[in-house]
């Protein structure tokens, strides 16, 4: 017998044992948006690795993520509202960004949700602006002035109490 043989499967032997230890993978089904699907195909062909191991992954980033919102009373209702209403009463998987980030330290959901009401108001001008150089009525243009205004001035005055530098309060309690 040959002894590099034996050597071999002596070593494989040890690794499937070892791989064991690590736990088991389980198949998760469940049934899941086809977008969601076409997505994971498409990563899983740019990294050149199997659909599980991204799946895996992106499992393990949201789980991150919700465990941090959980911790937060308010985010948690905010989770749970949206499970409720878009997911399980099927309403849409098209989730918006802040919603998506609202796990991350840094106030990014809160700054992105603040950031796009200043961008609605500003476009509402935009909008009537023409519409008031036309026929000469300035009211409305006036009054969305000041709402966006208002929205500008909510904006600046979170950013200068909620430093982009800074971490999260969440992110200090855990060190």
């Amino acid at each position: 017998m040959n002894i590099l043989s034996v050597l071999k499967k002596k070593h494989e032997k040890q690794r499937n044992q070892q791989l064991h230890l690590h736990g088991e993978r389980k198949q998760y089904n469940t049934t899941v948006n086809t977008g969601l699907i076409q997505n994971l195909r498409k990563l899983a062909a740019e990294f050149a690795v199997p659909r599980y191991a991204i799946t895996e992954h992106l499992l393990e980033t949201g789980y991150f993520y919700v465990f941090r919102i959980l911790k937060n009373r308010k985010k948690r209702e905010i989770i749970h509202e949206h499970l409720i209403d878009m997911h399980i009463l099927d309403s849409g998987y098209d989730d918006p960004e802040e919603l998506l980030r609202i796990g991350e330290g840094r106030y990014a959901s809160g700054l992105i949700s603040l950031a796009k009401i200043v961008i609605r108001d500003f476009r509402v001008l935009e909008r009537l602006l023409p519409d008031a150089k036309r026929t000469g009525k300035f009211d409305n243009i006036e009054k969305a002035r000041k709402i966006l205004l208002r929205s500008a001035l909510t904006l600046a005055e979170w950013l200068s109490t909620h430093p982009l530098e800074e971490p999260d309060p969440e992110e200090i309690e855990d060190e």
